[in-house]
């Protein structure tokens, strides 16, 4: 197996930790894939911070996403927030698709097991996390957004 030493880390890792370039000596870039996509983070984030003009091509263009895509949208942000707020705390996760427990919920609530609208949706820890339940299918259902915000975080 062919390594490469990344000029960042300093560190001997494998070819295919590298992005190819056709330009680059030996066809592959000087860092490691994990070097270069933290200096493009925090590039984008210095730059968000403090260019205002900047922010506002970024956010126009994150809206305009959204709008296209309305249903992936909200699975990426539930499934980003809970996963995160699940690793924050040491619970148990897994990557839950709200669309999958939409489906497995048959359009009706979890919690008053009346049917669900579309815009009416919430997804509900059974447990909630902050009692020490998990974000995993076996811990979520589907309920009204009223429903859940009138349980909060009772078990």
């Amino acid at each position: 197996m062919d390594t490469k030493t990344c000029t960042k880390c300093k560190e001997e890792k494998p070819l295919t930790d590298f992005y190819q370039h056709r330009t680059a000596r030996g066809g592959h870039r000087s860092v490691c894939k994990p070097c270069g996509n933290a200096a493009q983070a925090a590039y984008h984030a210095d730059r968000y911070a403090n260019d205002p003009e900047y922010r506002d091509k970024c956010d126009a263009k994150t809206a305009r996403w959204r709008a296209n895509n309305p249903e992936r949208s909200k699975d990426l942000l539930l499934t980003s927030t809970h996963g995160q707020r699940a690793a924050r705390i040491g619970a148990a996760s897994e990557r839950v698709e709200y669309a999958e427990v939409i489906r497995r919920g048959n359009s009706t609530c979890g919690i008053c097991h009346g049917p669900v609208e579309p815009g009416t949706e919430s997804l509900d820890h059974i447990i909630p996390l902050s009692k020490g339940g998990s974000h995993t299918y076996e811990n979520c259902q589907l309920a009204h957004l009223s429903c859940n915000q009138r349980k909060g975080s009772a078990a």
